[in-house]
């Protein structure tokens, strides 16, 4: 992430694409706490189906309605990511104890990563 100096006030951070903000937020424990509590609000606290349940995680993490081209983005990962813990859930040690869970949790950390979610 570019973040401004001290000696100017800044109104916004600016977008960076350093591959190193994205490990930084990837990595970073808060951000992984932060994913597991968006994933929870979108698996247990918003009703209707998938969709639903990942354009609410999206407005919720940036303000902003999705596109259909990204919650069709995000509802392929979410079920790639179920698919892959259900054959193999060693890779996700920490994240949940199901698939669904794990899923969100993955699709919450995408969101969070988002230059929107960072930036705006």
């Amino acid at each position: 992430m570019v973040a401004p100096t001290r000696e100017n006030c800044s109104s916004r951070r600016l977008v960076s694409i350093t591959p190193l903000a994205a490990l930084a937020t990837l990595n970073d424990e808060a951000f992984s706490e932060m994913a597991q509590g968006l994933a929870r609000r979108m698996k247990y606290e918003t009703e209707g189906d998938l969709g639903t349940k990942i354009a609410t995680g999206f407005r919720i993490a940036t303000s902003l309605k999705p596109g259909e081209r990204q919650i069709k983005i995000l509802m392929k990962l979410f079920s790639e990511t179920a698919a892959d813990y259900e054959a193999n859930p060693e890779p996700y040690p920490g994240l949940a104890r199901t698939a669904d869970g794990t899923a969100f949790t993955i699709v919450a950390s995408a969101l969070l990563n988002m230059d929107d979610a960072l930036t705006e």
